[in-house]
């Protein structure tokens, strides 16, 4: 949970002097009901960018944002998985692009995990994604890709995304769709695609960029299910954060 010590509460009755003098100078009937209302007013309207604050789109949330990454950075994540060969690949944490440190979810099911990275670093998280290619349904026009990645994206549901133990509200706000893009899958990439050059591909998903992160340790926990198919994935991270990694 975040720190308490962090947020300043404020009680009703502290804006009731304030309220009193700014009807008394707009010409309001300071009497009965109507100054009441107008408090109320003021504190719907705090009380509503509180809760904008809590949610995605760039809000601090502990100490780090949260915010919708740029397609760019997600063809880049596809892109890096598939040209890796490796059994142990989404348990890596020294891939990324920048100071963007890339994690991964799983191909099924849930998985914990712990990593390093460097202070003032960001992560970028696929909380569920999906992608089609050439290599895989022998289409290639973006109109065709497209039409393959919204019919599973569209069933995505029961998204999650929990960051120093805050619920990020609404994520369905993060969905990311792609334009046409190329990757390169190599021999026992961890998405046993067959080896393939340049193909074409589209994907989609709901993904978060999270960061910049304090030193310290946090937790990063993201995942979403694809019913028609009983699919799920989760990936709960300890995250300790250092310089100089």
């Amino acid at each position: 949970m975040t720190n308490p010590g962090r947020h300043r509460f404020w009680r009703p009755e502290s804006f009731a002097p304030l309220i009193l003098n700014i009807a008394k100078e707009i010409g309001w009937i300071v009497r009965g009901n109507s100054v009441i209302s107008a408090i109320v007013v003021v504190l719907v309207l705090v009380t509503g960018a509180g809760t904008a604050a809590a949610d995605h789109g760039g809000p601090r949330h502990g100490d780090a944002a949260v915010s919708k990454p740029n397609e760019q950075l997600t063809t880049k994540w596809w892109q890096t998985y598939m040209g890796i060969s490796s059994d142990d690949a989404f348990d890596r944490c020294d891939l990324g692009h920048g100071r963007v440190v890339f994690l991964a979810g799983t191909t099924g099911g849930p998985a914990v995990r712990s990593c390093t990275i460097p202070a003032n670093g960001s992560v970028l998280v696929p909380l569920i994604n999906f992608e089609c290619s050439a290599a895989e349904n022998g289409v290639s026009s973006f109109a065709k890709l497209k039409v393959c990645t919204d019919e599973v994206v569209r069933d995505f549901t029961d998204l999650l995304l929990i960051v120093d133990g805050v619920l990020i509200r609404r994520p369905i706000g993060l969905r990311v769709q792609s334009h046409l893009f190329h990757f390169t899958a190599v021999v026992g990439n961890p998405f046993g695609i067959d080896p393939a050059v340049r193909t074409p591909s589209v994907s989609d998903g709901y993904w978060a960029l999270i960061g910049p992160f304090r030193e310290g340790v946090h937790t990063v926990s993201f995942g979403g299910s694809y019913p028609p198919a009983e699919f799920m994935t989760r990936a709960d991270y300890t995250l300790t954060v250092r310089s100089g990694r």
